[in-house]
């Protein structure tokens, strides 16, 4: 009697930790949840004070937010675009401004931070975000016509796709995507190239391997937020009723407070 007694508290005890230990796990779980939320609630809400929400190119404010799990690892990071002045060149000139932040150790940091202004052709980057199974990424998208090449080529076009994501608590580039094509003075023909840059080597690729590459990280289905408009950026999308879909986002994160 007394070994099935025994027995019989022993299940007692094991159910209730494994209940307390679930228990435990779902309120860290909620509370970390309640803590990002309220952090990134913070950091917006104090862009909008200052700036206010764009709704057109040359309006300063908070043009897209959105919480993206760049690495997968069930944690979202906080990325941000947004428009105000810049004097310092001496006059006024809209940038755009763009934030990474995440959590890294229960603690929060900017992973990233950028500007781009119109500063010509130098500056001739387009902005999208894109997802897979495995990884969210950032893409940096640049492409520029020389009007020349190498003989007997002329009128070389190309295309470079940077492809950024977060790893070990930094926004890091992953790879970047290589597409040149160049005609012939004389004559019919053109030429392509493909290359892959990782791990800051560049390399010749066939037309099949990059193809492959524009799959693996899901290049056909970019979310453009900024064309790079010959160096002068504008707004990708519809920002009209920025007000509605960023107080929306707003409302949700409070929500999860």
């Amino acid at each position: 009697m007394k070994k099935k007694a025994l027995f019989r508290t022993g299940i007692y005890v094991i159910v209730f930790s494994l209940f307390f230990s679930i228990s435990s796990v779902s309120v860290l779980a909620k509370t970390n949840q309640q803590n990002i939320a309220q952090s990134y609630y913070k950091i917006l809400n104090n862009i909008i004070s200052k700036y206010g929400i764009s709704t057109f190119d040359n309006e300063e404010g908070l043009v897209y937010a959105n919480m993206i799990d760049f690495d997968k690892n069930g944690v979202s990071e906080l990325y941000i675009l947004y428009l105000k002045k810049d004097n310092s060149r001496g006059y006024d000139q809209l940038k755009f401004y763009q934030e990474v932040w995440g959590f890294e150790k229960s603690e929060l940091h900017k992973l990233y931070f950028d500007d781009q202004g119109p500063d010509g052709l130098i500056s001739d980057r387009s902005i999208s975000i894109t997802s897979t199974n495995k990884n969210s990424y950032l893409i940096f998208e640049s492409s520029y016509s020389t009007g020349n090449g190498t003989p007997p080529y002329d009128n070389e076009w190309s295309l470079h796709r940077s492809i950024m994501t977060v790893k070990g608590g930094k926004l890091i580039e992953v790879a970047v995507l290589g597409y040149t094509e160049a005609s012939k003075v004389e004559g019919e023909g053109t030429k392509y190239t493909y290359t892959i840059k990782t791990n800051g080597k560049v390399k010749n690729i066939s037309n099949k391997e990059y193809n492959n590459y524009v799959t693996q990280y899901n290049l056909k289905n970019q979310k453009y937020l900024i064309d790079g408009d010959a160096g002068s950026p504008t707004i990708s999308f519809d920002a009209s009723s920025n007000v509605k879909t960023i107080n929306s986002f707003l409302k949700r994160l409070k929500n999860m407070m």
